[in-house]
């Protein structure tokens, strides 16, 4: 089993970015998630706090690691342009998502605040 950490401080520079949902604040700064809310992933849930992101991928699978809480499988890998970089945007009012593009090829996580309960969104 071949798993290949990629440690995203060194492959990401650029400034923080950031996705408001229901007024709380989600903030990807290189390799770090930064959030004010609980939030959960599908199969992971994340209580408010600073976490280290890295990327591994398995052959075709990636997988976002979130600190030592675990792993979130990633949209299976396309073909994308440009440099590599990390990205979080609001894709509906209180979900959001973080790509990861690396060599030319993206992959994607989306999250929601965890309101508690039964994850019934996915």
């Amino acid at each position: 089993m071949k798993i290949l950490l990629l440690l995203l401080t060194s492959l990401f520079a650029q400034g923080p970015g950031v996705a408001t949902l229901d007024g709380h604040k989600i903030t990807l700064n290189a390799d770090t998630l930064t959030t004010d809310a609980d939030i959960a992933f599908k199969g992971l849930r994340v209580p408010k706090g600073s976490y280290k992101l890295t990327a591994a991928t398995q052959g075709a699978q990636w997988q976002l690691v979130v600190g030592k809480l675990g792993k979130v499988n990633l949209t299976p890998p396309k073909p994308a342009t440009g440099p590599a970089k990390l990205s979080i945007s609001k894709v509906a009012a209180l979900a959001a998502k973080i790509e990861v593009n690396v060599n030319g090829t993206t992959a994607a996580a989306t999250f929601h605040l965890d309101r508690g309960g039964a994850d019934t969104e996915w």
